[in-house]
């Protein structure tokens, strides 16, 4: 009821009223909310798997700058086996890692002419 002027007025507003009963109708929206539901929660795991995926790849090939270790070079020779030339301040160094040991192998400092070169090489000084 509203009271407009003086007089009374009776409004009805049917339309604007939500119709919550359970019927055949409804299944259909539910289940087209259950497929948007679960197809997001499938959106956000791909994405989440993705992401983990690609920094793993991208992120251990970026040498910051300001690092005093930089890996030049890794070679995998087997499961869990691999060589590495690192460089640590001027020395470049060879070293060998497995999955219970890290080895020292040799200082190629005065050996590698110039590491950053694709044609560098190792000589027998």
């Amino acid at each position: 009821m509203l009271l407009c002027s003086n007089k009374l007025v009776w409004a009805t507003v049917n339309a604007a009223e939500p119709n919550f009963s359970v019927g055949s109708g409804n299944n259909i929206a539910v289940s087209g909310l259950l497929y948007k539901m679960i197809f997001m929660v499938l959106m956000v795991i791909f994405l989440g798997v993705a992401i983990i995926f690609l920094s793993k790849k991208l992120l251990p090939k970026f040498n910051l700058p300001g690092k005093r270790i930089q890996i030049i070079e890794a070679v995998h020779l087997g499961p869990r086996k691999s060589l590495h030339l690192i460089k640590v301040g001027k020395k470049t160094l060879l070293i060998g890692s497995t999955n219970e040991n890290i080895s020292h192998l040799a200082d190629l400092t005065n050996h590698i002419i110039d590491v950053n070169s694709p044609d560098s090489q190792i000589s027998d000084n």
